[in-house]
């Protein structure tokens, strides 16, 4: 009985294997035909395989499901293998009745009609008739691997579901019990699905105008860019982990809907997710079916008390065209949990921000017309530290087209200023723009402000004190980098230009910034007790970046010398032996500086010179004096110089020309250069001059005039009193031309040797301008 048994158990083992194998083609027809009764459309198969170990039936290869015509041409289905199961107690009565139907691979059309009617409903009436066995433990459908595309009419959607698992299971109460699990796509994108779903659906087939249905549903967890692809069509940029489990019951055409949401590591597509934040969230709604909408809405997480944000998702034609969107109600929302968002949005806020106060309002986002809204803050406070508070007792904000502006808005700077902001931001391009508003309101801390907030703000931050009416604007985007702009009028202001000793003092100008660089205009400033006057410009391109003219009202050598003393000598140790060479200051290192400086009433330790107009080209520690006009009140001088800076001690050069000086009775002209160093009594005590002179009308002693006298000079003051040297001079008297040397004395005495051949003259005379020469005490000839 043993081997018997083991026999019969290897026989159908083997007949097993054998049976997928063996191709039955003369039941081709037979089997057609079972499935054309079962599904009440045409099919046509390909190859005709025997299976045992299933259940007895066939295994059919290349099959096609013609449509019922009334739901148009194009064939409900094409399936690689399907397997249909047969009754065995209809067979041994040599019926082929289906019992059940599994299709692997297939492409289903699933498609509805004007007047709601579905063609996959009729077909699952016929193939879960009700029969006498129990109907619940196998399933009459089996669907593994499909593909399930939707038409409505005509025309078919974008959408539809790969990798689709379906197990259709008969009630006996007419009802039929559907387990699915599959990957909504789109056709317009690549990628075999969006999320995965899987659920259960309990579906009545008895015949009723709206039928009574039961589900549920779960997402599992899927990255939530795929979800707003599959609704949207692309990315839009927010990533993250979405997951849900939704209980559904009702009629078809009004669904309820409840469930929770689980929302994780949310975050802009370029940022780095945060771990550990979990958001669950419990809603409520409706599905219909028949007009393809969903609706649903946030539950608050205790059932009398309001939630502070209640959300609100709707979707329109979701198998078709779908319009979506969803509205976010805030109240009473601490302003602090703002931040997080802000950081998500791609924005970076100042390191170490809190805020305080709360907000309220309505953000909503549709798929066609983007973000749009209002929030309001009350009572909010902005901190950073080491920085004065900023605080608006009320703020709006609005969200249009999917940009976000704050309306204007009345800053608290600390109590020590208030200023007017508003301000534009694009979420997709992160671009920003600021607009302020000042009124009297001090530099120092809208300075500082400014610089803690955003970026520093050229020209302001170096003023002292002072008062700011007028505009600003702040620009910033990821392709260039932040750039300020403003028109403003300054007053009552302090500034400390670097290289002098003393700050410009009651300044009042006009500012203007833009991408080319700081303007200051009609400046009316102090320096030390010298009232001066001129402009300022800054410029980013072009061979010099400062641009100034100064007009000084007056202006005394011995002053202006002492307020330049930083940038003249080095404060180092080395510097006071005079060892060694100067280290620039940073300042003096990047100066670039074109200058244009005058004033009518110039003078030299009190004594008047006259007025003065000069051109500066200032390049690290180099000046150049392009030019120089020095009028007197007779007579004029014209040059051209240098002061170099680069070593311990400043050294001037000067060359150039005097005309029309007054001296000795008649007028003198000179042309020669000029060398010193140092500083105070240290640069005269340097000081060399040499050059030409040309004379004429002189009387440089009682009997000694002279029409014309011309000659080389040379001049120290090392001695500390005027070493002067004149040679090769040619002078005349009358019709005599004599030649001549000349050198002072230790006394003031300028001593002339003129010689005419065998006659000398000698002439005694002072190197200082004698206004009445012919006293007793002055000037003395003799001759022989």
């Amino acid at each position: 009985m043993i081997r018997i048994l083991l026999a019969a158990l290897a026989a159908v083992l083997l007949l097993g294997l054998i049976a997928p194998l063996v191709e039955v083609a003369f039941l081709g027809g037979p089997i057609q035909a079972a499935l054309e009764q079962t599904l009440g459309r045409k099919v046509h198969i390909g190859a005709v395989h025997l299976t045992l170990f299933a259940g007895p039936g066939f295994s059919l290869t290349d099959v096609s499901i013609d449509e019922d015509p009334r739901f148009g041409v194009e064939p409900f289905a094409y399936v690689e293998t399907l397997v249909a199961r047969v009754r065995p107690d209809k067979l041994l009565f040599g019926r082929l009745q289906i019992a059940s139907l599994r299709f692997v691979r297939p492409s289903l059309n699933l498609v509805k009609q004007a007047d709601g009617t579905w063609n996959v409903v009729a077909l699952l009436g016929r193939v879960s008739a009700p029969r006498r066995a129990p109907l619940n433990m196998v399933p009459a459908l089996v669907l593994s691997e499909a593909r399930l595309d939707f038409k409505f009419g005509l025309r078919k959607t974008t959408f539809y579901v790969a990798e689709t698992d379906l197990d259709l299971y008969p009630q006996r109460s007419g009802n039929i019990t559907v387990r699915f699990a599959g990957s909504p796509a789109r056709t317009d994108r690549t990628g075999r699905g969006f999320g995965h779903f899987r659920g259960e659906v309990t579906w009545p087939l008895a015949p009723s105008a709206d039928p009574y249905l039961q589900a549920d549903l779960a997402l599992e967890p899927s990255d939530l860019s795929e979800l707003t692809t599959l609704l949207e069509g692309y990315d839009i940029g927010i990533h993250g982990t979405v997951s849900t489990n939704a209980h559904m019951s009702g009629p078809s055409s009004n669904l309820t809907v409840t469930g929770e949401l689980r929302m994780e590591d949310v975050h802009r597509w370029d940022l780095l997710p945060v771990k550990g934040e979990d958001w669950r969230i419990r809603y409520r709604g409706s599905v219909d079916l028949i007009s393809h909408r969903f609706d649903v809405e946030t539950i608050p997480a205790q059932e009398n008390r309001p939630s502070p944000v209640a959300l609100r998702l709707r979707v329109n034609d979701f198998l078709g065209r779908a319009n979506w969107g969803f509205l976010a109600t805030v109240e009473g929302v601490p302003a602090a949990r703002l931040l997080p968002l802000v950081q998500r949005l791609g924005l970076s806020p100042p390191n170490g921000i809190s805020l305080d106060g709360s907000l309220q309002g309505v953000i909503g986002y549709s798929s066609r017309g983007g973000f749009s809204g209002q929030i309001g803050f009350t009572d909010l406070t902005a901190t950073l530290p080491g920085v004065p508070p900023l605080h608006a007792a009320g703020a709006t904000a609005t969200v249009e087209q999917s940009r976000i502006r704050l309306e204007p808005t009345q800053l608290d700077l600390a109590g020590s200023a208030t200023l007017e902001a508003s301000a534009d931001f694009d979420p997709s391009s992160r671009g920003l723009d600021v607009l302020l508003n000042a009124a009297s309101t001090p530099i120092q801390p809208l300075a500082a402000a400014l610089g803690s907030w955003f970026a520093s703000a050229p020209g302001l931050v170096d003023f002292l004190s002072g008062e700011a009416t007028g505009m600003m604007r702040y620009t910033q985007s990821p392709a260039a980098p932040p750039a300020w702009s403003a028109q403003l009028d300054l007053a009552g202001a302090a500034l400390q230009p670097s290289g002098f000793s003393a700050p410009l003092t009651d300044v009042a100008a006009h500012l203007e910034l833009d991408a080319g660089g700081l303007n200051l205009t009609r400046i009316s400033a102090t320096l030390a007790d010298i009232r001066l006057t001129g402009d300022y410009r800054y410029a980013l391109k072009g061979p010099h970046h400062e641009h100034v003219r100064a007009e000084l009202e007056s202006g005394d050598l011995e002053q202006i010398e002492t307020l330049l003393e930083p940038s003249l000598r080095s404060e180092t140790l080395l510097a006071r032996f005079r060892l060694g060479r100067r280290t620039l200051p940073a300042w003096m290192a990047a100066r670039n500086l074109e200058g244009d400086v005058f004033t009518s009433k110039l003078s030299a330790g009190g004594i008047p010179l006259g007025s003065l107009k000069t051109h500066i080209l200032w390049e690290g520690g180099n000046v150049q004096l392009t030019s120089v006009a020095l009028d007197f009140d007779q007579g004029r001088a014209r040059g051209k110089g240098s002061i170099n800076l680069t070593g311990n001690v400043p050294r001037y050069r000067l060359t150039g020309n005097a005309d029309g000086l007054s001296w000795k009775g008649g007028s003198l002209d000179l042309s020669g250069s000029l060398d010193t160093s140092g500083t105070g009594g240290d640069a005269l005590g340097n000081l060399r001059a040499s050059g030409t002179f040309k004379g004429s009308g002189w009387r440089l002693a009682a009997g000694a005039d002279f029409s014309e006298v011309a000659g080389k000079f040379r001049l120290s003051l090392s001695g500390g009193w005027p070493d002067l040297r004149l040679t090769a001079l040619k002078a005349t008297q009358g019709e005599e031309l004599w030649d001549g040397a000349a050198a002072s004395e230790a006394d003031g005495k300028l001593v002339f040797d003129f010689a005419n051949g065998r006659r000398l003259l000698h002439v005694v005379s002072t190197v200082a301008p004698q206004p009445d020469s012919s006293s007793a005490a002055g000037p003395v000839a003799s001759s022989h």
